[in-house]
């Protein structure tokens, strides 16, 4: 998922991750009132676009503290809105409703639009499991006449709920695809790949779907985008093993591992460990085996003496 980050000065416009709410067409945000809040906004994006996801949230925070105390419509909905990405991709759904709940307001007492948050809010409610509120949101947002791109991000959002429900129409899918073609953005690209290997996915198809993922996967490492890159390879190993290709399974699993312990994310790398030391056996690939068990060993010690990955 990409999530387009609001910095707080119109010389910072950056597209960064998603989940997941944007394309990569920069956005221009006025000044802050305070200077304090484009200095840690600027931190906050960097720590971000490195997949230190933690780091940024706790940045943002601070962001949002100084946008509150001043009381800037503005700054409150962009920082609101960032932080919310963050949690959102930490798993945490019902933290980012929270804060785009505010994040809409303070969007509306400014006069400003707010058709990233109800995309973020959108996807947040499908996580929670309210397909209802996902797809009201989703609506909102392609009946508004605004831009393709985001029009494009609220149909894969009503068509993941269908997905959900096993209730997506193949001509919906192909209605999607054709859009993106219009848009012609990587990144939203890279989601649809994702549709596509979910639907597969529920179908059983697993070749399909992991192929799909893989496609999604190389799509984010071309936009830069490295967590959903790393999460994607996750995504396309489960499936390999489902299809019953401990190769290729092992091979995307470890990937991912290591990607995401480069990341700074041990906890996630570790969940991956497992499974592809298991593929790795089956496959007979003692040489990916011994890569696999090599990297489980440096997280451990990582982790003991709480520190992170070498840069």
């Amino acid at each position: 998922m990409n999530f387009r980050l609001k910095i707080a000065d119109c010389r910072f416009a950056v597209a960064a991750l998603c989940l997941l709410a944007g394309c990569s067409t920069p956005l221009k945000v006025a000044k802050p009132i305070d200077p304090d809040i484009g200095v840690i906004s600027v931190a906050a994006n960097k720590a971000f676009a490195r997949g230190q996801v933690e780091a940024a949230a706790r940045q943002f925070a601070r962001a949002l503290d100084h946008a509150r105390a001043a009381d800037s419509a503005a700054d409150i909905s962009d920082q609101a809105y960032n932080l919310a990405a963050c949690f959102l991709l930490q798993d945490q759904p019902a933290l980012a409703r929270r804060l785009l709940a505010e994040a809409k307001t303070e969007a509306a007492r400014g006069h400003r639009d707010a058709t990233d948050a109800l995309l973020l809010d959108a996807k947040a409610a499908r996580r929670l499991g309210q397909p209802a509120e996902a797809v009201a949101f989703a609506d909102q947002v392609a009946g508004g006449g605004g831009k393709t791109a985001a029009k494009l991000q609220a149909l894969i959002i009503k068509a993941h709920v269908q997905n959900d429900a096993g209730k997506l129409q193949p001509a919906d899918l192909s209605a999607i695809r054709l859009l993106a073609r219009e848009v012609r953005d990587a990144a939203l690209d890279a989601e649809v790949d994702n549709l596509i290997g979910s639907a597969a996915q529920r179908e059983r198809s697993f070749g399909a779907a992991a192929a799909a993922f893989d496609n999604e996967a190389a799509g984010w490492q071309r936009t830069g985008h490295f967590r959903e890159m790393a999460l994607a390879l996750a995504r396309s190993g489960a499936a390999w093993q489902a299809d019953g290709r401990s190769l290729e399974a092992a091979d995307r699993l470890y990937r991912a591992a290591r990607s995401l312990f480069a990341q700074g994310d041990a906890v996630g790398a570790l969940r991956q460990i497992e499974p592809a030391l298991t593929a790795a056996k089956a496959a007979t690939q003692d040489g990916l085996a011994t890569h696999i068990v090599a990297l489980f060993e440096e997280i451990k010690q990582a982790v003991a003496h709480g520190a992170e990955p070498a840069k």
